[in-house]
């Protein structure tokens, strides 16, 4: 049954058909495949036809000689936008210097920004430690972000060429250049303040030339963004937690952490480079929490989250608990099995993403 179909029974109202030239498709069609896996989806083959069910969107892909198809449904226009952007971002990154061409169906044309979008501008800038950028942003309706249900909010970072786009009256098809694209990045809501209308973003600085930490060198006071969320990534109730990550994970954790309950239970693990990445955290007195450093390590601690998973205790089966872990995405895949198969976690008790990949520097925060 195609995502069309299905969506008929689901209140998917929103539908997007794609038809996208691009080279190797079935390699293409595979690694699309494999990074929705990295970030905990469960994509489903059936002759051919990979399908992934969402609880807002239902979608599939599929190859038809030199073109990947795509279908896809949503439950609102937020949704029905962000699987667009996203599928315009991955798709021109496999084709590399080849821009892909995507015939898109009409309906998915003309939605220039997500209904929940906004503009931020950033009135401070500030290092919490020589690779993490603390930026404040100011504007409307920041309460929103204030939740632990979804820990993340999306930055439109080269808002000012998309509005000078908007104003050559261009539509988003799949003619326009890559650069002349919406880029929007991810990250973790670190604080909010709703009397005074900030609210803050950690960035970390890693080494490659990603556009979000670019930006984030750059930015001054005064800068303008567009946003966008809250977004995904949330942590429900529980007693007892297991929170481990990388620098790409540190903001989310420490925001977790900040806002549990005092009487929350766990384990808190963060790996950095070096004791000059160490930050203060607020940490419930349940929270047992251990830095490591991988200076300090001869093999550069290639499996260090993965150890102090394997060494944790952790309470009986059928007791409240849940795992957030943010990592690298082959140590994700090895983490997310181990809590699976080991140790009985079921989905909705764990949540481990995969922040970058190994052949890159950490990416996202």
């Amino acid at each position: 049954m195609s995502p069309l179909e299905l969506s008929a029974n689901r209140a998917l109202p929103y539908a997007l058909r794609a038809r996208v030239e691009i080279p190797d498709p079935e390699n293409c069609l595979h690694r699309l495949c494999d990074h929705m896996r990295e970030h905990g989806m469960d994509v489903h083959e059936d002759d051919g036809v990979f399908t992934v069910i969402l609880p807002d969107v239902v979608g599939s892909l599929s190859q038809d000689g030199r073109h990947v198809m795509v279908q896809a449904a949503a439950a609102d226009l937020e949704a029905f936008y962000f699987v667009k952007m996203w599928l315009q971002a991955e798709l021109s990154e496999l084709a590399g210097h080849l821009a892909p061409r995507i015939e898109w169906n009409e309906e998915s044309r003309n939605l220039r920004f997500p209904p929940s979008f906004g503009t931020l501008a950033v009135v401070a800038v500030r290092e919490i430690t020589p690779r993490m950028r603390r930026i404040t942003f100011k504007g409307d309706g920041l309460n929103r972000f204030d939740t632990l249900s979804a820990l993340h909010l999306q930055l439109l970072i080269n808002l000012g060429a998309v509005n000078a786009q908007c104003r050559r009256q261009c539509d988003f098809s799949g003619s326009e250049a890559l650069q002349d694209a919406p880029v929007w990045r991810r990250y973790t809501v670190r604080s909010v303040d709703g009397a005074r209308g900030t609210i803050e973003v950690d960035f970390f600085l890693h080494g490659s030339s990603g556009p979000g930490a670019n930006w984030a060198r750059q930015a001054r006071r005064g800068d303008l963004v567009g946003v966008a969320g809250p977004s995904g990534g949330g942590v429900p109730k529980a007693n007892w937690y297991f929170l481990a990550g990388d620098e790409t994970a540190l903001p989310a954790i420490a925001r977790i952490l900040e806002c549990l309950p005092a009487t929350a239970q766990g384990i808190a693990t963060i790996e950095v480079a070096s004791e000059r990445e160490w930050q203060a955290l607020a940490v419930p007195p349940g929270i047992a929490i251990e830095w490591l450093y991988r200076e300090n390590s001869s093999d550069a601690c290639p499996h260090s989250l993965l150890d102090a998973l394997e060494s944790a205790v952790f309470p009986p089966l059928g007791e409240s608990r849940f795992a957030w872990v943010g990592c690298e995405a082959t140590l994700a895949k090895k983490i997310r099995a181990h809590l699976r198969t080991e140790l009985a976690f079921t989905k909705s008790e764990q949540l481990v993403v995969a922040y970058w990949h190994g052949h890159d520097e950490p990416v996202r925060s």
